[in-house]
């Protein structure tokens, strides 16, 4: 298949921010988890979590299954003709991507590569093929929650971003034309 990758830009200022979700007073259900929160926004009939954003600062970061929703939820937001086009596209998110996606992009840091398209694009495709995996963007929750707490940045905005930058591949489209593509879904 063809890839595409969304990348960051190695920090010029500090070394990068490592995030343990899994221990520390801000996983699970302790003194700072979500219960103490008090927050429970339900989105989509899905009966997933999402947290306020405001809240998110504070809060326990997002679960994949979460930041699944901000995306899925961005997804929706696009108009047509992109919303149809998207119906059969496979939505993964995972902590960190493989050692051999890293290995085949040439990255040693896991935190490097944020999200990746595996698929042929749109304008690539042809009714004689047969018997192809599906197209798969894939989100790495942990590189992107470094990015959001390295920037302060509204964390839904940027799960959306990687997503469009992602989404755009699947479609043909340069990184000017995303540009404009993520402005509509915002």
């Amino acid at each position: 298949g063809v890839y595409s990758l969304s990348r960051r830009a190695p920090s010029t200022t500090r070394p990068p921010l490592r995030i343990s979700l899994e221990e520390g007073p801000l996983s699970g259900s302790g003194a700072l988890g979500k219960e103490a929160c008090g927050i429970d926004v339900r989105v989509g009939g899905g009966g997933r979590s999402v947290y306020a954003a405001g809240m998110r600062a504070f809060g326990p970061p997002p679960s994949a299954a979460e930041m699944e929703a901000i995306a899925r939820s961005a997804m929706e937001r696009l108009p047509e003709p992109f919303a149809s086009h998207l119906r059969n596209v496979v939505l993964r998110v995972e902590d960190f991507a493989d050692a051999e996606t890293l290995a085949e992009f040439g990255m040693e840091d896991p935190f490097e590569l944020t999200g990746l398209y595996s698929g042929r694009p749109l304008t690539e495709k042809s009714v004689e093929e047969s018997g192809s995996l599906p197209d798969t963007v894939w989100l790495y929750r942990r590189p992107i929650l470094d990015e959001w707490a390295e920037g302060g940045e509204d964390l839904e905005h940027l799960v959306t971003h990687v997503l469009i930058h992602e989404v755009g591949h699947h479609f043909g489209f340069s990184d000017a034309d995303m540009d404009a593509l993520e402005d509509g879904a915002a």
